[in-house]
């Protein structure tokens, strides 16, 4: 299996490469990129199967379906951080835009 992976340290790829060891599928990395845009062009390109959050599957990419045999990644928690000082319109609106593209489970008073 063919993997197109963030540069270590990266969360999905740990959890992806630790998952398909336990799971004792064979795999190798074909593309190693710094950043979400060179995992998009490499997976659109075929280089190899991507990892990303399922709210944030980019256009012309589809998630497998469990048929394909993958193990599951599991979850993992994102926390958004703002300063305890009043913050910018540009921060308020950056803050608003990651907000509304994920799914929060929860939030915490400033």
């Amino acid at each position: 299996m063919a993997l197109v992976v963030y540069q270590a340290p990266s969360i999905s790829r740990s959890n992806g490469v630790q998952a398909l060891e336990q799971a004792r599928l064979p795999y190798r990395v074909t593309c190693t990129v710094r950043g979400v845009l060179g995992v998009v062009a490499a997976a659109r390109a075929g280089l190899g199967l991507a990892i990303f959050a399922r709210s944030l599957i980019p256009d012309g990419l589809v998630e497998l379906p469990v048929s394909a045999g993958l193990p599951d990644l599991g979850e993992i928690d994102l926390m958004l951080l703002t300063s305890s000082r009043p913050v910018s319109e540009p921060a308020e609106a950056l803050t608003a835009a990651i907000l509304a593209s994920g799914q929060p489970t929860g939030t915490r008073a400033r």
